[in-house]
């Protein structure tokens, strides 16, 4: 028997350049889906990412996100996904 988790981690990033509205914290939660999936050193410090995000799941199942906790110090009224994300070469 295989149990299937859906497992996503929340990654802070700093932010360059933005279009969210009314948001001046220099850092910002978002959740990221399968971060495994990227592979080995794709998300790396220092490096520069273009990530496109939207406000809610867009599956109809639960995630497991052990460091949820992070999103309290940010002053966000709602959750970010990430859809898509490309590091800057």
């Amino acid at each position: 028997m295989w149990i299937y988790i859906a497992y996503a981690t929340i990654i802070e990033f700093e932010i360059i350049n933005s279009n969210l509205k009314n948001y001046t914290d220099k850092k910002i939660p978002i959740i990221v889906k399968c971060p495994e999936l990227y592979g080995n050193h794709f998300f790396e410090k220092d490096k520069i990412y273009s990530l496109s995000l939207i406000d809610k799941s867009q599956t109809d199942f639960g995630w497991t996100i052990p460091n949820l906790s992070i999103e309290k110090k940010y002053m966000l009224n709602k959750k970010l996904w990430a859809t898509s994300i490309k590091k800057e070469e």
